[in-house]
């Protein structure tokens, strides 16, 4: 999967961080969604920056967003409170947000913080992505 960071976000290389990495990934089979993969940390250092970096995506129309978590390793409670704010942000917009392969130890994070249930958690991609169609189906019942 190649990564096509300027044609989602023109400003989403700029400012670019060691301790966390993401790169955006289009779904080209479910309209809408991005794909993004984060690796390393989110903490009290780099949540602002996850944050911002996420609400250029935002602002740039992709409110429908899954994150694979696979490749952090841990989340502080300054970045489940990144996670909630943009979720506020795009559902506010009408999209919601699914993380997939959430490491045990990260999930931990969001449970204890009890925000787990506000979030489409999926064991893989593929289903993170499906799960924006059962939410629509779901909206329309």
């Amino acid at each position: 999967m190649n990564a096509i960071n300027v044609e989602f976000a023109p400003k989403f290389n700029e400012d670019i961080r060691d301790d966390l990495k993401l790169s955006l990934h289009p779904d080209t089979g479910s309209t809408g969604i991005i794909i993004i993969n984060l690796i390393g940390q989110i903490d009290t250092y780099s949540s602002s920056y996850f944050q911002n970096k996420i609400e250029t995506v935002i602002n740039y129309g992709y409110t429908r967003i899954v994150f694979n978590m696979a490749e952090i390793k841990f989340v502080s409670a300054m970045g489940v409170s990144s996670f909630v704010n943009l979720l506020k942000t795009v559902s506010g917009r009408g999209g919601h947000i699914a993380l997939a392969r959430v490491r045990k130890n990260v999930l931990e994070v969001f449970q204890l913080s009890r925000f787990v249930s506000l979030f489409t958690i999926k064991e893989d991609i593929y289903s993170a992505v499906l799960s924006f169609d059962e939410r629509e189906e779901y909206k329309d019942e």
